[in-house]
């Protein structure tokens, strides 16, 4: 017996001592309710393994020591039963019923002190604690019912004993055995608990967070019952309280079966869910729906969670951003088609076109007004849409062919272009009532106060517009009025800026545009073209014995014979049969061109330049003299002698000068051996390469003076290149071929640097802020890194932006390119001012000066030369500088070189004036010598400018 009492001693220490590692152990579960379960079914066990240990029956004695023993089984009987009734419904919180039995039944039991009761209480407790286990939720682990059913065996083992104890096997057995099977369940919770997803120290209850929320959620098992809700979730699908007996989701969402199917056999996922509450007025919700998963701590997943959050309010605020968002497009769309448009009928049928589609509509017109007032009755403009029906086809035809018909030009008056599409309508004003149309929006097209016309749509049925709709068809409206009344302003102005007022013929400008649009559209076609370029022979002794007057109607007999002997196809710019004068181009002066399109033997060209040699050959009577003159005439051919305009055209003047080296009344074909100059720019290219890595360049100032102060307020910055052999190389010598092989971008950047730092030096040393001007050439403009060199020269330097000054000629501007006004626009932005440099010698646009914002224009010295001999140009000159003021440019006169050309100029009211009568350019060194002088009358710089060039 000894034996037997050591070796059960021993056994029940173990347990006491696993039981306490145990307890150890999971200490740091007691935050959750299971965990607190768990721990306290271990504690019991523990005590009780402890005492029933013989020292302790020793020192308590019999009696004690049974009551005590039974004590601690009754509670561990229902600390395990209670951990069971948790797992089983998955709530850390049992129902007050529970509780107390959980409660009182063991406390009876105790108070009665009958051990039958108490092992009867024991094997009930720990068998339907096995039971109840096998009732949890289920999870999707694989191994999740073996673990759950051992968990359940192990619970059920104890029981066993219990019921022994029953039958009347000895305590000597049973009371260890029990202590012994309550460690092996301890152990065997402790293992698989976590693995069923409980006894998580980091697990947290969802239950008080999702009730926070304002999103309606539903907590649903993988079995599809509902686990828990909160209040959001049953104002939305008006739950009530038994929906959280564990009951099926299709029971408690009987009236929501997409809900339903949706959690059906789905973990996660997202949609839109809709629904159409019982109010009054009835409202429907819409909500984004988002079911996603929850995982225990072994990865399985615990149970799926649904969000509804109600959107309604966010797809309102869509909606009508996606409406604004429309209608800012339509406005977008339409503004731009009508200023993108080449014509005015073009930009209306693009606008109606875009309203009928964005509104639509099926059917749809433009109605002109009937007399220049818009007094008169509205007429039909032939602008008509008709979206895909039949016979839209058959319209545009019409307007085609009446468009060929009519000879349009492009550069018409708009008013005068439209009266013509008039005649292509042959429905009248009411056609659409064939396609059983119904009116349902009338847009009136106003400019200014009067009706210009109006815009009519038509549908099958009528429909009303709402007021958002009808404030921004109104605007569009406006839209479209401003602009059609500034294409009428600038169709005027074109015809106006495209013709030669002395000849009537296409200008240069004109002309380049005529000969890119030539050079584009032969590329495509692969045809030939040919450009004769026409100078006349002994013109300027004319022009300088016989006068101005003579010479202008000369020129104007030459444009007119010249224009009688060319036939329809040999210029881009007569236009389907209008004046015959539109197909000769003068460039200027005596210099005429002539371009042959659609060229098929370039022999054909030689037979047009011997009708135009011939057409000279009978005198010329002007005030009753007999003139006889001739003509020079080059010829190059696309693409033999040039595959670009530039090229084309540089060669049509080499074969030309050719031509009147060979003796003139002639015509001549473009060959390589015209161009020498070829050779010369190699040459230079190559010495100015050298040049540039030897740092030979110097920058040399000439003053500007203030005309009424005769103060120096400016210097221009030139560029200077000496040369050991030939002296000072000149500019037009070398600058060209700089641009041409991208030399000039690293020689302007070194030149803005160097005079932004002298600018800045003369303000720091000698105090004066003077403004200095830099040529910049349209090649640099155009190259990607300008704005970064000149902002990169300001901060280098220090020098303030609004003292330097960028001179720009008029082909830079007129390039008109987006890079080309995208920089002049940052430049302005950068505080540097821009002046229009040699202004009248180019195209001296208007409308360039407004849109580029120039601050400033620098009349050329050709026109200063002579004001003081020739009325033309004295009238000219002045006309330039009161235009300039007129839109708020200061002026400044170059080639200033005698007393009486800068007093004409001070009378015009020229600002500043440049040129060797104030001095020549000359090294910084100098020019702060000029910077000292005190400011000297227009008298003694004369006498200075001769004494320089007597000396």
């Amino acid at each position: 017996m000894d034996s037997q009492s050591g070796m059960m001693n021993l056994s029940l220490l173990m347990s006491a001592t696993c039981l306490t590692l145990l307890v150890l152990s999971s200490w740091s579960l007691r935050t959750t309710s299971i965990g607190r379960s768990f721990l306290a079914f271990i504690l019991v066990a523990d005590y009780s393994a402890i005492f029933r240990l013989s020292a302790a029956q020793s020192v308590l004695g019999e009696e004690a020591s049974g009551l005590l023993l039974m004590a601690f089984d009754l509670v561990m009987s229902a600390t395990i039963l209670r951990l069971a009734c948790q797992i089983a419904n998955d709530s850390a919180k049992l129902g007050i019923a529970i509780e107390a039995l959980l409660v009182g039944i063991p406390a009876a039991v105790l108070l009665s002190g009958d051990a039958i009761m108490a092992s009867l209480w024991s094997a009930c407790a720990f068998g339907f604690a096995g039971v109840q286990v096998t009732q949890m939720p289920h999870r999707s682990w694989d191994g999740f019912r073996m673990a759950l059913n051992t968990v359940s065996a192990l619970i059920l083992f104890p029981a066993l004993f219990s019921l022994a104890s029953i039958a009347g096997a000895p305590a000597s057995l049973t009371s260890p055995a029990t202590t012994i099977s309550s460690t092996i369940l301890a152990i065997g919770l402790f293992l698989c608990l976590p693995r069923l997803g409980f006894l998580s120290s980091d697990r947290v209850r969802h239950g008080s967070v999702i009730e926070a929320m304002c999103d309606g959620v539903l907590v649903v098992d993988m079995n599809d019952r509902l686990v828990e809700f909160n209040e959001a979730a049953r104002e939305i699908l008006e739950l009530d309280e038994d929906s959280l007996s564990l009951r099926h989701l299709a029971d408690v969402l009987a009236h929501h079966c997409d809900l339903v199917e949706l959690f059906s056999g789905a973990i996660d996922g997202q949609s839109v869910y809709s629904i159409v509450q019982d109010s009054e007025p009835a409202e429907e919700k819409t909500y984004d729906l988002r079911l996603s998963a929850l995982y225990d701590s072994t990865g399985s997943i615990r149970s799926r969670v649904m969000v509804l959050r109600d959107i309604s309010d966010r797809i309102a605020i869509e909606e009508e951003s996606r409406r604004q968002s429309r209608h800012v497009r339509i406005v977008h769309e339409v503004s731009a088609a009508v200023h993108e448009a080449n014509t005015i009928e073009g930009g209306l049928e693009a606008a109606l076109s875009l309203i009928a589609r964005a509104m639509n509509y099926s059917l749809g017109h433009f109605l002109r007004a009937g007399d220049a007032a818009g007094n008169g009755h509205l007429v039909a403009s032939g602008i008509v849409y008709t979206g895909d029906r039949e016979g839209a086809d058959s319209i545009s035809s019409d307007r085609d062919l009446a468009d060929t018909l009519s000879g349009a030009d492009p550069f018409a008056d708009g008013e005068h272009a439209s009266a013509s599409r008039a005649v292509v309508d042959p429905r009248g004003v009411h056609w659409w009532k064939e396609f059983g149309g119904h009116p349902v929006l009338t847009l009136p097209l106003m400019i200014g106060p009067r009706l210009y016309g109006v815009f009519e749509f038509f549908d099958s049925e009528r429909a009303e517009v709402a007021d958002s709709t009808s404030e921004m068809l109104e605007h569009i409206g406006e839209l479209i009025g401003r602009a059609v009344e500034r294409k009428l302003v600038q169709e005027k102005i074109r015809r106006l800026a495209f013709r030669d007022d002395l000849t009537g013929l296409p200008n240069r400008q004109r002309f380049n545009h005529l000969l890119n649009k030539a050079v584009a559209l032969s590329k495509r076609a692969d045809r030939k073209i040919a450009l004769l370029f026409m100078d006349l022979d002994g013109f300027k002794k004319v022009n300088d014995t016989l006068g101005h007057q003579v010479g202008d109607r000369l020129l104007a007999e030459v444009a007119s014979r010249f224009s009688e002997v060319v036939r329809v196809s040999d210029h881009a710019g007569r236009q389907h049969g209008s004046d015959p004068r539109a197909s000769i181009s003068r460039l200027g002066g005596d210099e005429f061109t002539l371009l042959l399109t659609e060229l098929q033997d370039p022999a054909a060209a030689a037979l047009v330049a011997s009708r135009l040699l011939a057409t000279l050959e009978s005198p010329i009577l002007l005030n009753g003299q007999e003139l006889f003159m001739s003509t020079s005439i080059g010829i190059a051919v696309y693409p033999d002698d040039g595959t670009d305009s530039e090229s084309l055209l540089r060669n049509a003047d080499a074969a030309m000068y050719f031509a009147k080296g060979r003796g003139r009344n002639g015509y001549q074909f473009y060959s390589d051996e015209m161009n020498p100059s070829r050779a010369t720019a190699i040459k230079i290219e190559s010495r100015l390469r050298g040049a540039v890595e030897r740092d030979e360049f110097e920058v040399y100032y000439q003053p500007i003076l203030d005309a009424e102060s005769g103060a120096i307020v400016a210097a221009e910055a030139l560029l200077r290149w000496p040369d050991e052999e030939r002296g000072f190389i000149p500019p037009d010598e070398f600058i060209p071929v700089a641009e041409e092989t991208g030399i000039i971008v690293s020689l302007g950047r070194w030149v803005l640097r160097e005079a932004c730092g002298q600018a800045q030096r003369w303000r720091d040393e000698l105090g004066i802020s003077l403004r200095i001007g830099v040529n910049v050439s349209g090649y640099q403009i155009r190259e990607p890194g300008m704005l970064d060199m000149v902002r990169s020269a300001l901060d280098d330097s220090g020098v303030c932006p609004d003292q330097v000054e960028l001179e720009i000629t008029e082909s830079t501007i007129m390039q008109d390119d987006a890079l080309t006004v995208a920089t002049l626009r940052e430049l302005k932005e950068l505080g540097v001012g821009l002046a229009l440099d040699d202004f009248g010698t180019g195209y001296s646009s208007l409308s360039y000066l407004r849109r580029f914002t120039i601050d400033r224009v620098k009349i050329d010295r050709s026109f200063v030369s002579e004001l003081t001999v020739n009325s033309d140009d004295a009238s000219l000159t002045g006309a330039i500088i009161a235009m300039a003021h007129g839109l708020r440019l200061k002026v400044v006169a170059e080639g200033v070189e005698t007393e009486g050309q800068a007093l004409f100029l001070q009378q015009r009211g020229c600002d500043e004036l440049q040129g060797y009568l104030f001095g020549r350019p000359c090294p910084a060194v100098e020019f702060e010598d000029l910077l000292r002088a005190k400011p000297r009358s227009f008298e003694d710089l004369e006498e200075v400018k001769e004494d320089g060039i007597r000396g």
